[in-house]
Parts: C-alpha cells; sequence; structure tokens
C-alpha cells in the first residue's frame, strides 16, 4: 500500500509546486519607445518593465545597447548603463502585479533620423547576478517638437 502511495505523493507535490506563485517579468513592447526630437539633435530611451507574476522581483538594472550604426553616431558607444550620479548601476524591484518605468538622460547626437534609430537600441534587462532576464529591440521612434 506504501509503494502505491509514494508515487500518487510525488506526483501531487509536483502539480502542487507547479502552481505556486510565480516571477513573470516583460518588456512592454507597447509603451517602451525612443523620442526623438524634430531636428535629429536629442533623442531618449523609454522603457516600460511589467511583472505579471505575484512575487516581487529580485535587484534588476538596464543596459542600453546600440547597433553598429548607431555605435558611429555616437563616437563609438557600445551601450549605455542605466545609471545614479555615481555612474552605479540604478536598482530597482518591481511589485507583482505591477509595473515600472525609465527614461534614459538625453542623448545628444550631431544628426540621426528616426530610420537610424530604428531597431538600433536593445534594452537588456538584468539582476543582481548579471543573468540577462529579458531583452527588446525597439521599434518604435516618436518625433517630438
Amino acid at each position: 500500500m506504501k509503494q502505491r502511495l509514494f508515487p500518487i505523493a510525488i506526483i501531487l507535490t509536483l502539480l502542487l509546486s507547479a502552481c505556486g506563485p510565480q516571477l513573470s517579468l516583460n518588456i512592454d513592447q507597447d509603451e517602451t519607445k525612443i523620442f526623438l526630437n524634430e531636428e535629429g539633435t536629442r533623442f531618449s530611451v523609454y522603457v516600460r518593465y511589467e511583472n505579471t507574476g505575484q512575487l516581487p522581483s529580485p535587484e534588476l538594472y538596464t543596459v542600453f545597447s546600440f547597433s553598429q550604426p548607431l555605435q558611429e553616431k555616437l563616437d563609438d558607444q557600445q551601450s549605455l548603463l542605466f545609471a545614479n550620479r555615481d555612474g552605479e548601476p540604478e536598482w530597482f524591484q518591481i511589485d507583482g502585479g505591477k509595473s515600472y518605468a525609465i527614461s534614459s538622460d538625453i542623448i545628444e547626437v550631431d544628426s540621426i533620423s528616426a530610420e537610424v534609430l530604428e531597431n538600433a537600441v536593445t534594452v537588456e534587462l538584468y539582476n543582481a547576478d548579471d543573468e540577462l532576464i529579458a531583452k527588446y529591440v525597439i521599434e518604435t521612434i516618436e518625433v517630438t517638437d
């Protein structure tokens, strides 16, 4: 009798553990965009993260990486760490069922078009162990006055 109950107990344990609270972090593709001024001399990046799970996120930070054509416009800068005034990562957490938005500093360029910026910035979300959690290439460019 005990031999029959043991496999059932294991299956029930696995099923119940799979139904527990989850962590689910996403980059909101509809709200994440690049804002470019109409003169084509400044842009900034806006990112909205979502935690659609029930558990709070661990400590997180963001890096913006740039495509080769954009790097050429930015004096060969490959990426930009979303950082505090000391140059350290700006850490944040997202509670379960909540969202969190960040906006980069304004990035100055001599001249750039929306076409060059399209698909040129990748948002990378990392945890404290430097593990990549989410990644998204920004497709939306909004020209502002």
